[in-house]
């Protein structure tokens, strides 16, 4: 039996996903030239704007890149491999846990634990609740800023993502069932991820402790793609669609 069969007799599988997945859609980092974002005479980069610390110092300006973002995510729209893990999904034995804020696993029908958040969703300041941002917010543009009546939308709120000033927790970003996922499961899938977080690699540790089978779906060579060759399991070098539509008729 080849490795990738053995997924068919796993009971515990988590499918990890990462960025890879959404740039098959036109998901682009924000890393890059788009990533960067002007505040009067200030340029600030993706790990600027995305902490507590910038809300609390400028929340409108913050909450304009958030929007823009989401319109950017808006425009894209789920790929064949969202629509596998979708289905998936709906299998008791298969956990999804993705990385992704831009919403397209949810909008591509999957049920899963979103560790970092979702750009469609707000937190309210004061009753912690999560809301769906209004659609009347609408699209929001890069260099329009944003209207008085856009801005009473959402000005009691805070995007509804983990910053990289702030900690993972249970409550918002499901840490402890992750957690215990991890511990348990049999076989873990990453696709289309850098390993840069922390949480992942957390998983990634305690799928090895348990002797999981560990397959990677990435175009390139990353720690986990070393980890699953050096384990026993396997590296897929396919984009996420191609990569998935190979494990479609295994899980």
């Amino acid at each position: 039996m080849s490795n990738v069969s053995r997924l068919a007799n796993c009971n515990n599988i988590i499918v990890l996903t990462g960025a890879g997945i959404s740039a098959e859609s036109g998901i682009p980092t924000f890393r890059g030239e788009n990533g960067y974002w002007t505040v009067g005479s200030s340029v600030y980069q993706p790990e600027e704007m995305a902490t507590k610390q910038a809300f609390e110092a400028m929340p409108k300006e913050v909450w304009h890149w958030y929007l823009y973002r989401r319109t950017v995510c808006l425009s894209a729209q789920p790929n064949r491999a969202h629509g596998i893990i979708g289905e998936w999904s709906r299998q008791k034995r298969v956990a999804l846990v993705t990385q992704n804020v831009d919403g397209l696993h949810e909008r591509g029908g999957a049920l899963g634990f979103e560790i970092h958040g979702n750009i469609n969703k707000m937190r309210n300041l004061t009753t912690k609740e999560i809301s769906t941002i209004p659609k009347e917010v609408g699209i929001v543009e890069k260099d329009v800023p944003l209207t008085e009546a856009q801005w009473s939308l959402v000005a009691d709120s805070r995007p509804h993502i983990l910053w990289f000033d702030e900690s993972y927790n249970e409550e918002h970003y499901h840490f402890d069932t992750v957690i215990e996922l991890a511990r348990d499961c049999d076989a873990l899938v990453t696709v289309g991820t850098t390993a840069m977080t922390t949480l992942p690699n957390v998983v990634m540790e305690l799928a090895r402790d348990n002797d999981a089978l560990l397959i990677d779906i990435n175009i390139n060579p990353n720690p986990f793609s070393d980890i699953a060759v050096s384990d026993g399991g396997v590296w897929l070098q396919h984009a996420a669609t191609k990569g998935i539509a190979a494990l479609a008729n295994v899980i």
